[in-house]
C-alpha cells in the first residue's frame, strides 16, 4: 500500500523492486487480495509482451491518512527507543514527506 501511496500507478515488478524482501508469491498474494477486497485496481494493456498496472482504489486512497498516522507513531517512539531500532538496511524514503 504504501508503495501505491508513493507512487500511483506501479508495474508488478516495480512493486517488487520496490517492496524490500517481499517474494513474488507474496506479492502476487497480496494484490490478489487487495484487489478482490476493492483496495486496488488492476488494469491490463492489450499489448505484447503484456502490461499490468495497479494503483489504488478510492477506497485504497482513503488509507493513507492511517498510514500517515502509524508512521508518525513509530517515528516517535523509535525516536525514544532508539533501542528498539533495527540495524539492518533502513527505508530509503520517508512516507510522511512524500505525501502532500
Amino acid at each position: 500500500m504504501r508503495e501505491l501511496l508513493l507512487h500511483p500507478s506501479e508495474r508488478y515488478s516495480e512493486l517488487q523492486h520496490n517492496v524490500a524482501g517481499i517474494s513474488q508469491k507474496m506479492l502476487t498474494q497480496s494484490l490478489h487480495e487487495m484487489t478482490a477486497d476493492g483496495i486496488v485496481q488492476r488494469q491490463v494493456f492489450p499489448e505484447v509482451p503484456p502490461h499490468v498496472e495497479y494503483r489504488l482504489t478510492e477506497l485504497g486512497q482513503s488509507m493513507d491518512p492511517i498510514l500517515k498516522a502509524m508512521h508518525n507513531w513509530g517515528n516517535q517512539y523509535l525516536a525514544s527507543h532508539p533501542e528498539k531500532r533495527k540495524t539492518d538496511k533502513q527505508p530509503e524514503t520517508d512516507f510522511a514527506q512524500k505525501r502532500p
